[in-house]
């Protein structure tokens, strides 16, 4: 494996096991049996490295919703997927992650924050504004407030001790309530289709991706 590549996974491994604060160059260098000069000629301090780290959980995500627009033109398939990628990505991130970003390393939080503010929120909000054409959504609420709504809910969840340890049919009935929400009488129809088929975890298992594994 490059030498880059392997400094990057095994930095992003001890990042999320120990905590962003915990990771020192010293322990990286260790835990790869590898000078630390041989590091810094590829990374010029931790920052680097964090900073390396967040931009590709980020791409992994977007990676995730590509994958997703060309598997399913249902905006509540889509809908419901879009919040199971946000919430594992914060969950991996964790707050304790994020607090430490915002603290420490400015500019991987910013990344980090443009990627929640612009990517997932545009998709969130495209997929209810998708739902609401097709007239499974209901139209009578402020689609960007919804769309926030949606987006600081997901990762709240995901930060909540009390949830993290549902499985794939918990999180489906879930996070199917919270769509429900919205859902005309003809969405909630195939909402409750869905969930009586377990379209929602057929979907999940067939766009499962080592990225957002348990």
């Amino acid at each position: 494996m490059e030498t880059l590549t392997r400094i990057a996974e095994k930095a992003a491994e001890l990042f999320l096991k120990n905590g962003i604060k915990s990771v020192t160059i010293d322990d990286l260098a260790a835990h790869l049996s590898m000078a630390k000069e041989t590091i810094y000629k590829l990374f010029k301090n931790k920052n680097a490295l964090v900073e390396d780290f967040i931009v590709k959980e980020a791409a992994g995500n977007i990676n995730n919703f590509t994958i997703l627009s060309k598997t399913t033109n249902d905006p509540i398939i889509e809908l419901f997927l879009i919040m199971v990628f946000t919430q594992r990505l914060f969950f991996r991130l964790n707050p304790a992650i994020i607090h430490t970003l915002e603290k420490d390393h400015y500019q991987s939080y910013l990344i980090l924050m443009q990627h929640k503010e612009r990517f997932i929120f545009d998709a969130l909000k495209s997929s209810i504004e998708k739902g609401i054409g097709l007239r499974l959504y209901k139209d009578d609420f402020n689609v960007n407030v919804m769309s926030r709504f949606f987006l600081e809910s997901t990762v709240v969840i995901s930060g909540h001790e009390s949830l993290k340890g549902l499985d794939i049919t918990e999180h489906e009935n879930l996070l199917g309530h919270v769509i429900c929400g919205i859902a005309t009488p003809t969405g909630l129809e195939k909402i409750h289709l869905y969930k009586s088929q377990h379209k929602f975890t057929s979907y999940l298992q067939t766009l499962n991706q080592p990225y957002w594994e348990d």
